[in-house]
């Protein structure tokens, strides 16, 4: 298996779909994959699996959760993997649970989990997360938060020239946990690591069990690097960071790891 998309309504829009007022309350799973290759993906959320997508005032309320061997993972409890214009005003509350081993002889089982979104390249504002987010077994590497593992930078579609705010106005109140990973963890409150994160709030624990490479624990982001910016955010969590077998272990309430500001 190369390519799998599951998600409560549906696996994938392969065109740009708007989804207003839409809910799903019935639990989303993806039974145990063992992937073909490295180079794998396998995409869980509780609206979608992954697609192109303007997302407003949705609701998830049925647990999200993923087994897989070497692959890319993408779990989030609206959406695993979404692009397009942005996921607003929507909640998350089941829980979003990966649980990644990398096969004997395989090459990588990296995962990216969160409340709202795994890996999200869209905007993420006004939304609420109140499930756990936890990843288990024996991954790679990890991203996750209870709003957004991943967040990448895009442009603002109003002013082509700005870069957008990529979380806003968000909420987290689910704990965040992980597993030892093989290389690198980013855990976070908000997101594992993001890129424009503003006037946020995490009130959920995060705690993870530590990594062999790097390991970076935040109340808000786990590592912030290249000139990301996080403003207006704050954090009532608890946050436990795990130490790192080889390399460093950084945990802060706000940010575990500041580099290439």
């Amino acid at each position: 298996v190369s390519q799998v998309a599951i998600g409560g309504l549906t696996g994938i829009f392969m065109f740009t779909v708007e989804m207003t007022a839409c809910s799903n309350s019935g639990d989303v799973v993806l039974e145990y994959l063992s992937a073909q290759s490295a180079s794998s993906s396998f995409t869980i959320g509780g609206l979608a699996g992954r697609g192109d997508i303007t997302m407003d005032k949705c609701t998830n309320e049925g647990d999200v959760s993923a087994a897989c061997g070497t692959a890319a993972l993408y779990a989030g409890g609206l959406v695993g993997y979404p692009t397009g214009y942005g996921i607003f005003n929507s909640t998350n509350t089941g829980s979003v649970t990966v649980n990644a081993n990398n096969e004997e002889g395989a090459q990588y089982a990296s995962v990216y989990a969160g409340g709202c979104a795994g890996y999200s390249y869209t905007r993420i504002h006004d939304c609420t997360n109140k499930g756990a987010v936890a990843v288990t077994g024996t991954p790679t590497s990890v991203m996750t938060g209870g709003i957004a593992g991943y967040s990448n930078s895009i442009y603002d579609p109003s002013v082509p020239s700005k870069q957008a705010e990529t979380i806003k106005n968000c909420i987290n109140e689910g704990d965040v946990t992980s597993a030892l990973t093989e290389e690198t963890l980013y855990a976070g409150g908000i997101a594992g690591t993001g890129f424009i994160t503003k006037d946020c709030t995490n009130k959920g624990n995060v705690t993870t069990a530590g990594s062999k490479g790097i390991c970076a624990t935040g109340g808000i982001e786990g590592i912030a690097e290249n000139n990301h910016t996080i403003s207006g955010c704050s954090n009532s969590g608890t946050i436990s960071g795990g130490v790192s077998e080889r390399w460093t272990s950084y945990t802060g309430g706000i940010v575990g790891s500041l580099q290439y500001m």
